[in-house]
């Protein structure tokens, strides 16, 4: 039996540094097959070299070490258009697109299909009534109506301001309502002097304090104060909600209007209108400290239901009255001939006859006689 080959006669230790690998084993056995063919010091020297050689070449064969990050670096493709052509699992960077939307993977065929970033990468525009990413989002309307960005206090609930259109911090009403203190309902309205110049109309109005008027069944409400200034002139400011809601300052000088419409040429309120106060100018240009009247006491209204025979129409704070022609006939001129155009029902009279619409555009007549 041929003994195993004694590596370290050779100064061949570096060789038996490590476990005995099977490549190693197998040099080993190599080994001893040449010295049993070669025993002289000669040709011992001859292997030593030889062995020198195979030794310096077993580590590149015994190991293969794989180099991750350079095999994977540039795995990645990247540019700034997406290829035409792509095979299933492919991923390609696209440099131009918004920072977090950059990534497109091949889920088929020649198909890319964007690789938006996750929540915590905070990838994705967000729109509608939210703005910002899925990371970082803020809520800045609700179903398409505007947020306001004031900071609420304490107590104070999200409500909506018709008069402004917006979503903003509002101080609920008192549980029994009433007047403007404590965060309830103010009475509409109050309209009081602040210079020689300058009015301050729904004093006090304020998200928390909303000054309130009523048309029929309509409301309207007010978060902030108007002001009137006066210029010029000598006369009465006439201060009322027209049909439509709008704060208005009628008069007869030069005025002008923030926060509320100012209309020349008024002398007095209009009959649709509701009355809040009137104003008195008493000097040219400046407001007299103490000439205003409250008119606030006219805000109550009266509701009109119409009756068999009656049409009711309203707009804003009139109610119009008319006779229902469907059910009582209306008279009108006396008719030249049988064709003249009618409505049924309508009627006519002379000293000789009675006429009747009896059908659209048909008349009849009777004869009438004194008694």
């Amino acid at each position: 039996m041929t003994p195993a080959f004694p590596i370290a006669k050779y100064g061949l230790d570096s060789c038996s540094r490590k476990p005995r690998a099977p490549m190693a084993r197998a040099f080993d056995f190599f080994m001893s097959k040449i010295m049993s063919a070669f025993r002289s010091e000669h040709s011992n020297r001859l292997v030593r070299v030889a062995c020198f050689i195979l030794c310096a070449a077993l580590p590149g064969a015994a190991q293969t070490r794989v180099d991750q990050p350079t095999q994977i670096k540039g795995a990645v493709k990247n540019g700034t258009t997406l290829p035409a052509v792509c095979a299933l699992g492919e991923v390609f960077f696209k440099s131009n697109a918004p920072a977090g939307s950059n990534l497109y993977g091949c889920t088929s065929t020649n198909t890319w299909t964007q690789m938006s970033g996750s929540v915590s990468s905070g990838g994705g525009t967000l729109g509608g009534d939210v703005t910002g990413n899925s990371a970082s989002a803020t809520v800045v309307a609700i179903r398409n109506r505007s947020i306001s960005a004031a900071t609420p206090s304490n107590g104070q609930v999200l409500g909506w301001n018709s008069s402004t259109n917006i979503w903003e911090p509002q101080t609920p009403a008192s549980p029994g309502g009433g007047g403007g203190g404590g965060g309830g309902v103010q009475v509409p309205f109050q309209t009081t002097f602040v210079s020689g110049s300058v009015l301050s109309v729904g004093t006090g109005c304020n998200a928390g304090n909303l000054c309130l008027a009523r048309f029929g069944n309509t409301s309207y409400q007010f978060a902030s104060a108007a002001t009137a200034t006066i210029s010029a002139g000598t006369g009465t400011a006439y201060v009322y909600l027209s049909p439509n809601g709008s704060l208005t300052v009628g008069h007869t000088m030069t005025v002008s209007c923030a926060g509320c419409t100012a209309i020349g040429g008024v002398t007095s309120f209009p009959v649709d209108s509701i009355p809040l106060y009137t104003w008195n100018a008493n000097t040219n240009g400046q407001w007299d400290a103490n000439g205003g009247i409250d008119w606030r006491s006219m805000i109550s209204t009266k509701n009109v239901t119409a009756g068999v025979g009656l049409v009711e129409i309203g707009v804003g704070g009139a109610t119009t009255l008319s006779v229902d022609t469907a059910a009582v006939g209306l008279r009108v001129a006396v008719p030249a001939n049988s064709a003249i155009t009618c409505t049924a029902g309508a009627w006519a009279a002379d000293a000789s006859f009675l006429y009747v619409c009896y059908a659209n555009d048909s008349w009849r007549r009777v004869a009438v006689a004194a008694w």
